[in-house]
């Protein structure tokens, strides 16, 4: 049989659902779906197995062959979920002791232990509690009860470089080098195949970038991302906030030193992407003891533009402010050591007529 769209999840899991609930001993049952298709990606050789010696007992084993992954992720090859014990009770199905396996990914091959239930009232439970990738660890956790569902991905110590050659989206620019570790969690809730909510807890630390012309390098860096979205009326209404508290960061003529000026930055909004608006109802970015710039406004995604916005700019350490962000661009000037004293502030705010 072949398959395209989404008929196959509703029909296996249709087939699989009366054989689980009528298991009886010395049954044996056996499907294969030769081929799932979506947009870009692909499912290949399915094979479905399930035996049952005794009853309220049972062995499975879910294989495919190929799966091409969207984006251009590349291909795993001998993907099986396997479970040699699965158990009935007044709950439902209980598989305590599952393996997954993959042959080979374009990341690496995987064996690992899973777990999961299959509950009399229809919903899935999923655990994946250690996968191999980027020289750190991943695991997974899935809760779907038709036809909400609720994805969880929690990241130990990825390293930088290897991870970034898994997309082009997360690879460095052509001659940088750079590495360091990700861990975090991301949380994913949604409806059926859209998704409606995504939660980011991430830090990025041990930071460290070089380009291949000396301008840009970054050391002892450690990033922590915070934010969440929901998705309204088919808009995102987002909140995130990004905290770099240690390391430093070098951008000709600039250096900036975190454990003297952390940086946070902070923006809340909406993201339409029919309409390829991205509207800020604040965005903040705060040099500690140094300047505080905020805002609001709306970034056209289409060319990259803000229009209507309003800037606004404060700090009481003028002195600060010049070492910091002034004075590196007037080495060799008659202003190369001014000393400065006072506050520093103004507001802008542009529309159609201007300023």
């Amino acid at each position: 049989m072949a398959y395209r769209g989404g008929s196959f999840p509703l029909t296996s899991g249709l087939l699989l659902c009366a054989v689980l609930r009528t298991v009886q001993a010395d049954v044996g049952v056996a499907l294969r779906i030769e081929d799932i298709a979506g947009d870009d990606w692909r499912l290949a050789g399915i094979v479905v197995d399930i035996g049952s010696a005794e009853a309220d007992r049972l062995e499975f084993a879910l294989r495919v062959e190929s799966l091409v992954l969207p984006d251009e992720l590349g291909e795993l090859r001998e993907l099986a979920f396997r479970c040699g014990q699965a158990q009935h009770d007044e709950t439902g199905w209980h598989c305590h002791e599952g393996m997954l396996t993959v042959a080979s990914s374009p990341w690496q091959a995987q064996q690992t232990p899973w777990s999961g239930s299959w509950l009399n009232d229809g919903r899935l439970q999923l655990s994946i509690p250690r996968l191999s990738l980027a020289r750190g660890t991943v695991a997974v956790e899935l809760d779907a009860a038709q036809p909400d569902w609720q994805a969880g991905v929690t990241a130990n110590r990825l390293q930088v470089k290897p991870l970034s050659q898994l997309a082009a989206a997360l690879r460095p620019p052509k001659g940088w080098t750079g590495d360091g570790r990700v861990s975090g969690r991301i949380v994913l809730a949604g409806r059926a195949a859209d998704l409606n909510k995504a939660d980011v807890d991430v830090v990025v630390d041990g930071l460290a970038y070089a380009s291949d012309d000396g301008t840009q390098a970054g050391e002892g860096i450690v990033i922590k991302l915070d934010g969440n979205a929901k998705r309204r009326s088919g808009a995102w209404q987002f909140d995130s906030r990004i905290r770099w508290p240690k390391g430093e960061i070098y951008s000709e003529p600039l250096h900036v030193d975190a454990t003297r000026s952390a940086l946070t930055v902070d923006a809340s909004g909406r993201f339409d992407a029919a309409a390829g608006r991205i509207g800020f109802d604040s965005w903040s970015v705060d040099l500690d003891k140094t300047l505080r710039i905020s805002g609001t406004g709306t970034l056209e995604t289409g060319n990259w533009r803000f229009s209507d916005p309003t800037v606004a700019a404060h700090s009481d350490a003028a002195q600060r402010l010049y070492d910091v962000l002034v004075q590196p661009f007037l080495i060799g000037t008659p202003a190369d050591e001014l000393q400065v004293d006072g506050h520093v502030g103004f507001v802008l705010h542009y529309d159609a007529k201007g300023v």
